[in-house]
Order: C-alpha cells, then sequence, then structure tokens
C-alpha cells in the first residue's frame, strides 16, 4: 500500500487495484467445461452468468417472473399455530 506522498487518488488506485487482482484470480480458480458453459435447455450464457458477468440490458419494466417476502424473528418460531400464522401473513405481502 502507498505511503507517504502519493497522487490524488493513488491509495485508492492500489485498493481498487488488489481488489480487481483477488476477484480475477479467484474466477481463474473456478471450474471450467463446455457444460458450465451454455445452457441447452434455456439458451443462456450461464457460465457468466452465474458468476455475475452480465451484459444483458435491464428492464425495469418487463413482466415480473418471481416475488418474495421475509422475516427476521428475534428467536425461533417453535409453535406451530404461530408459524402458520407468519406464514400466513408473508404470503399476503407476496400476494398483495
Amino acid at each position: 500500500m502507498a505511503g507517504g506522498w502519493t497522487l490524488d487518488g493513488g491509495v485508492l488506485d492500489q485498493i481498487e487495484d488488489t481488489v480487481t487482482d483477488g476477484v480475477l484470480s479467484a474466477r481463474a480458480r473456478l471450474p471450467a467445461g463446455e457444460s458450465l458453459l451454455f445452457c441447452v435447455e434455456c439458451g443462456e450464457d450461464i457460465y457468466g452468468i452465474a458468476r455475475g458477468v452480465d451484459d444483458r440490458p435491464v428492464n425495469p419494466d418487463r413482466e415480473r417472473k418471481s416475488s418474495g417476502s421475509e422475516t427476521t424473528f428475534e428467536t425461533n418460531l417453535l409453535d406451530t399455530t404461530r408459524i402458520e400464522t407468519e406464514i400466513a401473513a408473508l404470503a399476503e405481502k407476496v400476494f398483495a
């Protein structure tokens, strides 16, 4: 890491380079092979997409394909009636 006098942004550049090197190194160690590159059923380049490399344009107005809801509780729920009540409430949020 830079020390003493550095150009403006020099330390940040070194940090970014270190992170980039780490990401590239990790990606290089991922398994590879023909079956990992292309999804025959869906016609997608799943290798890149599964690793967060996706150059497809974002369309915020497309039809929603999924929906979800979650809640974190202070403690584990053990009472069946309470669990069913909470699941019903989550389902209401999802289908609202």
